[in-house]
């Protein structure tokens, strides 16, 4: 819910809904709308629109979410597959403030060290697609060779990522901690968390989680044209 009707989109009335506070005391509240918010990371449908809150407030078990928090940060994921849809940490009043939360299941990103270069297996990823003839192998993140049939770029929703080969018969969209390396990025590792960050003035162009099995997600990579 927020109390921001600026935020909403595709905003459609509410007639004779009321909630309780969100500390549950005092009097309810009077929904007044309902819409979607996509802004600064945040993109959700069915927000409610309450005049009488003064904070932007997501509720979790509306989404079927799980919660994982700790002094400092919080992650969200999906219960079904265990998808990062969410990132926050812990803001100055106490309550943990979202940096991100995406709930479409996009194509998935992994970041790998095994690889020289950004490649998927899905040509539909790819706009400005330009064939490679004759094409040449590449080592994938398990060791086996394929083909490079052509490179093109990302931009779909948090990827914007450009100079990706097109390798049919991959089944993993990744991304190459060299091949970032090489073109001015640097990588930073936490325990359960990364970013990616621009070499040159530190600016955060993309983030990602561990997802076990010794994966790493990707949640978001926009690296400017202009890098």
């Amino acid at each position: 819910m927020t109390g921001n009707l600026d935020l909403l989109t595709d905003v459609t009335p509410v007639y004779d809904r009321w909630i309780r506070s969100i500390l549950g005391i005092g009097p309810p509240a009077q929904v007044l709308a309902r819409g979607s918010v996509n802004s600064n990371g945040i993109i959700l449908h069915d927000v409610w629109f309450v005049p009488d809150i003064n904070v932007n407030v997501v509720s979790v078990p509306q989404l079927g979410l799980e919660w994982h928090m700790d002094a400092d940060d919080c992650l969200l994921r999906r219960s079904d597959d265990q998808a990062v849809v969410g990132t926050g940490h812990l803001g100055t009043d106490g309550l943990y403030e979202l940096d991100f939360i995406n709930l479409s299941r996009g194509p998935v990103w992994y970041i790998a060290s095994s690889v020289s270069q950004h490649m998927t297996g899905d040509l539909h990823l790819l706009t400005d697609f330009i064939p490679i003839r004759p094409s040449h192998t590449v080592k994938t993140h398990t060791g086996a060779r394929l083909q490079v049939c052509g490179k093109g770029s990302v931009k779909t929703g948090p990827f914007m990522i450009p100079d990706v080969c097109y390798v049919p018969g991959l089944g993993e969209n990744i991304i190459s901690i060299s091949q970032l390396t090489d073109t001015g990025f640097t990588l930073i590792f936490g325990a359960d968390r990364f970013a990616v960050k621009k070499l040159c003035d530190g600016n955060l162009v993309g983030y990602g989680t561990y997802g076990g099995n010794q994966l790493f997600h990707l949640d978001s990579l926009k690296i400017p044209t202009n890098k």
